[in-house]
This record gives structure tokens, C-alpha cells and sequence, in this order.
């Protein structure tokens, strides 16, 4: 009998991709010749994880969500004097 996990890298290894309850799992392969997996979530579940006050979870940073990359460039540079970054 075989388990889930060897079904889905056995249909994997076929190029194939594979569709579950919570996402789709695509195999790709790199220039250098290595197999990667691209996992993408359902909508359905991507909408439960954005419900707005539903998060749980301790989000480091959280002062920069919504910032702009200029904004985020412009703290790094006053915190990191030494180490600006090039624009």
C-alpha cells in the first residue's frame, strides 16, 4: 500500500501536477537541471488566512506592512549608516 506523500512524488516525478483539497503542487525543473515543486494555495484557503483580525500568530516587523519599498530603503539607510543601500 502506498501513502500519500509516495503518490504525490511518484506523480510528481512524472511532470505532473497534483491537485489536493488545499493547493496544487506543480514540479518544475531548473536550468541546472534540479527538480523544484511550486506550491500554490486554493483560493478558498488563501481567503481564510486573510481574514481580517483572524491571524494569531507574532508578526516580526509588523510596522512596515504597508510601507513602500522607498519608505523601507529610507529606514534601513538611518539604521545602517555603513551599509547603505544603492539606488
Amino acid at each position: 500500500m502506498y501513502s500519500i506523500t509516495e503518490g504525490v512524488i511518484y506523480l510528481l516525478k512524472q511532470g505532473r501536477p497534483v491537485h489536493t483539497e488545499t493547493a496544487i503542487y506543480t514540479p518544475a525543473i531548473k536550468q541546472s537541471g534540479r527538480i523544484v515543486v511550486h506550491e500554490r494555495l486554493r483560493r478558498p484557503v488563501e481567503d481564510q488566512l486573510n481574514v481580517h483580525g483572524e491571524f494569531k500568530g507574532t508578526i516580526i516587523n509588523a510596522e512596515s506592512i504597508g510601507k513602500s519599498s522607498a519608505e523601507l530603503y529610507d529606514r534601513w539607510d538611518e539604521e545602517h549608516p555603513d551599509d547603505l543601500i544603492e539606488r
